[in-house]
């Protein structure tokens, strides 16, 4: 199993896993990138799922074009040829992987993928594919030895809801939906961390009044939206420490911290650590 850190990316990482036991996971990753990045037409010998986590995105199927959103995914299956055509958003994070379902070690799972479609995907909004492929991705920089049993059985679990996504049409409804306002700050705030928000650009951009806001954002989501801003950059931040080779102050820059001394200090106070310290003493 080989880490690769593409070029370009502003941080995460590509694991090239096929010698595992099975060769059921092929590949996977979790990626920061610019809105410059590049991903060329292509196509996979095993189904292939994408998570977009923040940002907005344009790729191809075939002839169809869809925009995938904070929260959106696609799968498509072997031999199925798609597209990044461009971003729509400064900066994405996704994650993917790369899998042959037929391959698992231990699956007892009514999984199928002869009766899923070629290709599916939602523009965006929550999914349960999300919890089980964060899950099987972060499994792959555990340093133990039963990590390739870890890896089959998280495998195993994203397959089923895979499954029980595709039977299920459309998707049940949640009972409350948060308020559009609240969201559309939200997804904001995801896909561009660093800018430099102001209260009256985020109620216009909203359609909202800035008291309406306030109110609205800290119903949905707990905290005021500076304070959910700030925590936003800090768990960037602490992802980007462990996952990439980028000095503090870059760090700092790109998520709009005033200083390293600036994200030093918040992040002193949010974690109880110094930013160095969880670089070389992660959780």
């Amino acid at each position: 199993m080989r880490f690769i850190r593409p070029k370009g990316r502003l941080a995460g990482f590509h694991v090239a896993a096929g010698d595992l036991p099975g060769g059921a996971l092929l590949e996977a990753g979790e990626l920061w990138t610019p809105g410059r990045w590049k991903i060329a037409d292509h196509a996979h010998p095993g189904w292939e799922l994408y998570y977009q986590a923040a940002g907005e995105t344009e790729w191809r199927f075939g002839r169809l074009k869809q925009r995938i959103g904070t929260g959106g995914y696609y799968l498509v299956g072997p031999g199925s040829r798609h597209q990044l055509l461009r971003f729509l958003s400064p900066q994405a994070h996704f994650y993917y992987a790369v899998f042959r379902p037929e391959r698992l070690l231990t699956s007892k799972a009514p999984v199928d993928p002869r009766s899923w479609p070629a290709s599916t995907s939602a523009a965006a909004g929550g999914t349960p594919l999300e919890g089980p492929l964060k899950a099987l991705v972060r499994e792959l920089v555990l340093a133990r030895e039963d990590r390739p049993y870890g890896i089959d059985l998280q495998l195993q679990a994203l397959c089923l809801e895979i499954q029980r996504l595709l039977r299920t049409r459309p998707p049940p409804e949640p009972a409350l939906s948060a308020h559009p306002a609240a969201l559309r700050v939200r997804e904001l705030f995801e896909s561009r961390p660093g800018h430099p928000w102001k209260l009256d650009e985020l109620a216009a951009l909203a359609g909202v009044s800035i008291p309406h806001l306030i109110c609205v954002f800290k119903a949905e989501f707990g905290a005021p939206p500076h304070r959910y801003l700030r925590n936003l950059r800090l768990d960037r931040a602490a992802e980007a420490l462990q996952t990439s080779d980028r000095s503090v102050t870059d760090i700092a820059h790109d998520l709009g911290f005033s200083s390293s001394q600036h994200l030093a200090g918040s992040f002193q106070r949010r974690f109880g650590k110094s930013p160095s310290r969880h670089r070389s003493q992660p959780d």
